[in-house]
């Protein structure tokens, strides 16, 4: 494309199978990239990798939250709620405490918009 930058286009393919290699090597069964950057800013991207049957445990969302799945199937958990989400599936996190566990190996892309203002 005639005119854009090309340190501004990421290959989600190339990066998800990156974080998931990152993920499978790492003790903890998870890794992370930001697209965006976090500190400071009111919108973050950050590609999540696990291994299967690893969880992020209950936190509290801060602010507006999608999940994107990239790779394999997760399950989004909220209160008394478990929605499972395969590969190109996208949800809406709810606007509560929440927690995430990965089914089998997958990659989900996070995206925040956060209601605070930055300091």
């Amino acid at each position: 494309m005639a005119g854009v930058d090309d340190t501004r286009i990421v290959d989600l393919g190339a990066l998800a199978a990156e974080v998931l290699a990152a993920a499978r090597a790492a003790p903890a069964g998870r890794a992370a990239r930001s697209l965006l950057p976090g500190a400071g800013s009111a919108l973050t991207q950050t590609m999540l990798g696990l291994t299967a049957d690893r969880e992020l445990a209950d936190h509290e969302n801060p602010g507006i939250a999608t999940l994107h799945v990239l790779e394999g199937r997760v399950e989004l958990l909220a209160g008394d709620e478990a929605v499972e989400l395969t590969a190109g599936q996208w949800a809406l996190i709810p606007a509560m405490r929440h927690g995430l566990r990965c089914l089998e190996d997958g990659v989900v892309l996070l995206t925040v918009h956060s209601a605070r203002p930055s300091p």
